[in-house]
């Protein structure tokens, strides 16, 4: 579990629209904040203290942001980063509000750590999740689920949601039961080479008619000849 809280000031944005790019030039990164039973709240913050804060707070841990101009800091977690998909800039955050003494849910990545010796003799490592939905209060969130591996010996052995280590009394998984496989080996394929066949070779008596060559070029009975009266 996070408990590490840290701060970050934003400022309220005037700028919208198209026009949030010379804000990206100057290092500083649109942002929304909602929830809580409040009107949702355009910000805007510092590439770097954003980056310094998210790394702090991990996945799924707290922030108290502090929105200028407001006397109390909101606690929120980061429901939304948008990234550029060539340039990796951030473009956008999202910031939920939440209430401290209500269950949320949220998403909560699963990470396989480890060394298998299934795969190393050839196995196939297959995850199914790499996510699970959870409930909890929002101090209780698990950064992330980790799966070891290294349990896995041969083909065939997995893990068990029952497997996971965290506290069920605190977080409550969504849609998956406790027997759902997370991880698997699974025997490689083997490639299956196609055979092709030759056709047949046809011999043609020497003589036969254009009608007889061509039947049995095409593996067809030759036509039948009418007897001469």
């Amino acid at each position: 579990m996070t408990t590490q809280r840290t701060q970050l000031t934003v400022q309220p944005r005037i700028i919208l629209g198209k026009k949030v790019k010379q804000l990206r030039k100057a290092g500083i990164i649109p942002a929304s904040v909602y929830g809580n039973d409040k009107a949702s709240v355009n910000v805007q913050v510092l590439q770097k203290n954003f980056a310094q804060a998210a790394k702090v707070a991990g996945d799924n841990g707290l922030i108290d942001l502090l929105v200028e101009g407001e006397s109390k800091p909101r606690p929120v977690l980061v429901d939304d980063v948008l990234i550029h998909p060539l340039s990796d800039a951030t473009l956008h955050v999202t910031f939920r509000e939440v209430n401290l003494n209500e269950k949320v849910k949220a998403n909560i990545a699963v990470e396989t750590i480890g060394e298998s010796e299934a795969v190393k003799n050839g196995g196939v490592l297959v995850v199914a999740y790499n996510e699970l939905e959870v409930e909890a209060l929002p101090t209780d969130l698990p950064e992330k689920f980790e799966v070891d591996i290294s349990k896995l010996k041969a083909i065939g052995d997995d893990i068990k949601v029952s497997d996971l280590v965290f506290d069920r009394n605190k977080v409550e998984l969504q849609g998956v039961e406790a027997d759902t496989v997370l991880a698997t080996i699974q025997a490689p394929k083997e490639e299956v080479v196609e055979e092709t066949t030759a056709p047949a070779e046809v011999e043609i008596t020497k003589g036969a008619t254009t009608e007889e060559g061509k039947a049995a070029a095409a593996g067809e009975a030759a036509p039948e000849k009418k007897e001469e009266k």
